[in-house]
């Protein structure tokens, strides 16, 4: 606590002068599931929430996204797949899920953990939970913005492209970071592996910018539960494990275009 709070206080204090409320969430690095997440306000309530568990060593602290893109009034994140293959070729899997809130968003309401953690395993908790309408796909994103948020066809098809556009983009900047760096990511020759990595869509705040919505990236998960996907996802996880053993195993000759892959390099 001592060592994380002098910067954190720091950072609070630099929101301040900025005349700029901020919400934050904390998280447990090595807890999964949506387990121990909390969201707090101020410096004290992060100290409380630190004591109640002192066996927790490591923890995530980060500004609260408090204006995300909602579908149907919910909020949403992204999980997509990714497999990086040997020493090292990335490939991320086009076809991704929007994992939804059972309860409606309320920004002001941030005791109602149900409208704010989109994890699918806590989310199931809720009585609210449907899955039929809680795990959704990038068409189903791009319908509803037409539907409900009044948009054309074509600015909605483009905004969605762009989302998936900063998807590839940070993904390929996060294993950039790791190149190199051994003692944390060794990746090796004749291997691959699958990542599970969450994103969020959010309003953009760059006014100059043609685009509604910015991506963030939320986190990244080695060794993801494909069961957590749902029956939605069951085709989603089935067609990019048939597509990576095809590319690593196969020889696949990969050409997005002349063979119609969902995986991009």
């Amino acid at each position: 606590v001592k060592i994380c709070s002098g910067d954190f206080l720091q950072l609070q204090e630099e929101k301040f002068i900025k005349g700029e409320d901020v919400t934050w969430i904390v998280k447990p690095s090595s807890i999964n599931r949506g387990s121990g997440i909390e969201i707090f306000l101020v410096y004290e309530q992060l100290l409380n929430i630190l004591l109640e568990e002192r066996d927790i060593r490591e923890w995530i602290v980060s500004v609260y996204i408090d204006r995300p893109l909602l579908l149907s009034g919910r909020k949403f994140h992204i999980r997509a797949y990714v497999a990086a293959v040997g020493d090292l070729t990335v490939y991320f899997y086009d076809d991704v899920l929007c994992l939804c809130s059972g309860t409606e968003y309320d920004g002001d309401d941030v005791g109602n953990y149900y409208a704010h953690i989109t994890n699918t395993c806590y989310q199931s908790q809720d009585a609210g939970f449907n899955e039929e309408e809680c795990v959704l796909v990038l068409e189903d994103v791009e319908r509803i913005l037409v539907q409900e948020y009044g948009m054309e066809e074509g600015k909605a098809g483009k905004e969605v492209e762009n989302v998936k556009e900063q998807m590839r983009k940070l993904t390929g900047e996060l294993f950039e970071c790791y190149k190199g760096e051994t003692n944390v990511y060794d990746p090796l020759e004749g291997s691959f592996e699958h990542y599970g990595f969450d994103f969020m869509v959010a309003e953009n705040d760059d006014k100059g910018s043609e685009f509604l919505y910015k991506t963030y990236l939320l986190e990244v998960n080695p060794g993801p539960d494909f069961k957590q996907s749902g029956k939605k996802g069951e085709g989603i996880v089935k067609g990019m494990l048939e597509e990576t053993v095809d590319l690593v195993l196969g020889g696949l000759d990969f050409d997005k275009e002349k063979n119609g892959n969902v995986f991009t390099k």
